[in-house]
């Protein structure tokens, strides 16, 4: 009973910054999910630091992620875009696969110690030709002692047509951190056929 009211607060927790992020006016960009001002460390992977809270903050385009067959024309296809004030990125729209696989990786030593976390993909779903998400997908993150966490999140009922938060977990740093934790966004168990989702990114920022 413990447990399952532990799952059930930490879901309501995860759902209710999920809402607070997916405010239209704050995800039309990366950019806005992490920094104003700031610095990028090339074209594609942005570092910042928040003005609230003087933490480091990232961001990881689409490219900079690792797609299953992402690569293949049969099953992604990728689009160019224009963030606002930024160079040309490009984003990632499925096509067409019955496995879904992506996976981020960040170095946990580059985020700043003691310090509480948030950490989201940066989707859409198209509003004409999007099918097969009756299967929640799965949300996760490896840290590099082994430990998991996971949870699954539904398709079905989320805004057609523009940009969404995916909430994968929140954490608090410690000072000791190190080593890589990956982020994935994963529906590999059905064998359904899926379309219509679009990758921009993966934002790791402090929370408010």
């Amino acid at each position: 009973m413990g447990a399952t009211s532990s799952q059930a607060r930490r879901r309501d927790k995860l759902q209710a910054i999920g809402g607070k992020a997916a405010n239209p006016s704050k995800d039309d960009s990366l950019r806005d999910h992490i920094y104003s001002g700031g610095s990028s460390s090339n074209k594609r992977k942005k570092h910042g630091v928040d003005e609230k809270t003087g933490a480091n903050c990232f961001a990881l385009v689409a490219r900079d992620l690792s797609i299953t067959w992402g690569d293949d024309p049969r099953y992604w296809q990728w689009l160019p875009t224009k963030e606002a004030g930024e160079v040309e990125m490009e984003v990632a729209a499925l096509i067409d696969v019955c496995w879904l696989e992506i996976h981020g990786k960040l170095e946990m030593s580059l985020l700043t110690p003691a310090v509480g976390y948030e950490i989201f993909f940066v989707v859409m779903i198209s509003k004409e030709d999007a099918y097969g998400w009756e299967t929640p997908v799965n949300l996760r993150v490896k840290f590099p002692d082994g430990r998991v966490e996971e949870h699954k999140e539904s398709l079905l009922e989320k805004p057609r047509g523009r940009w969404i938060p995916l909430m994968v977990s929140m954490l608090r740093t410690r000072p000791e951190q190190a080593g890589e934790m990956e982020i994935s966004l994963l529906e590999c168990d059905s064998g359904q056929w899926k379309r219509g989702l679009i990758v921009k990114g993966l934002i790791v920022r402090p929370t408010e």
